[in-house]
């Protein structure tokens, strides 16, 4: 197009990195949306805002490059590719869920390229052949550079299919998850003394900070407190250490 400036057509020429940036933004931060939108043209087209290209353009043009990026309003397409092969996740490891978790309660939008070195495995057949994975032993942060350079496309389903899975896998270990009913603080404290309220105090602030160690309280407790043992249990299937959990907890051992 004239100026030498490329607009993408769609998401799939959209770079895992341009996605993130994309997303990165609030509107509230600019002064107009104009401004706010000229940031938004500047990243899908890897170009700088204040290139005297932008300023240059005549108000036409601007107008028809908007028109033609209404694609941003949508989501990316969600079928990632087959041929970047991800992990079965009921074959996840321990340490692999905590790692996931963590980038995901962080944002899972910033960090989708390092979910993704976690779930898209490098694999070898046997000789029956059944995919062997590799170990997770690789950095990641080193590895995710691969992924913020390819489309988003070709990823971005893996995002919702994880979500799925562990709504499913969570609803599957309730008991271990179960939530107190919302209470009162008034409910709460009804009908006890003072002693009884500074006791029950006392086992809130304990839950509070056990609930801040939790990953590493399971780690503890299944280990039997030998931490020589953490690695083993991180590299077990995620799915048998809950099962092992859960047993735990109904014969509460």
């Amino acid at each position: 197009m004239e100026n030498n400036i490329i607009i993408p057509k769609g998401w799939v020429e959209i770079r895992t990195e341009q996605y993130i940036e994309l997303l990165s933004l609030d509107n509230t931060d600019y002064n107009s949306m104009s401004v706010y939108n000229l940031e938004v043209l500047s990243i899908i087209s890897d170009t700088d805002k204040d290139d005297d290209v932008w300023q240059d353009m005549d108000i036409d043009d601007l107008f028809v490059i908007y028109n033609n990026t209404k694609w941003l309003l949508n989501e990316p397409n969600k079928k990632h590719l087959k041929e970047i092969d991800n992990k079965d996740f009921n074959t996840l490891t321990l340490g692999e869920f905590i790692d996931i978790q963590y980038f995901f309660n962080d944002n899972y939008i910033s960090n989708i390229h390092l979910i993704c070195a976690i779930l898209f495995k490098q694999y070898k057949l046997d000789e029956w052949n059944n995919k062997i994975y590799e170990p997770y032993e690789y950095n990641i942060y080193e590895r995710s550079n691969t992924y913020l350079e390819i489309p988003i496309t070709n990823i971005y389903g893996i995002i919702s299919n994880y979500l799925e899975w562990k709504d499913n896998f969570m609803t599957s270990y309730t008991n271990l998850f179960e939530v107190e009913a919302n209470i009162t603080e008034e409910e709460m404290y009804e009908g006890l003394d003072q002693n009884e309220i500074d006791e029950l105090n006392a086992e809130l602030e304990a839950d509070k900070q056990l609930s801040k160690w939790n990953w590493e309280r399971i780690l503890y407790d299944l280990s039997g407190g030998n931490i020589t043992k953490f690695n083993d249990i991180l590299n077990m299937n995620i799915i048998l250490v809950f099962n092992i959990l859960s047993m735990k907890k109904e014969l509460k051992l």
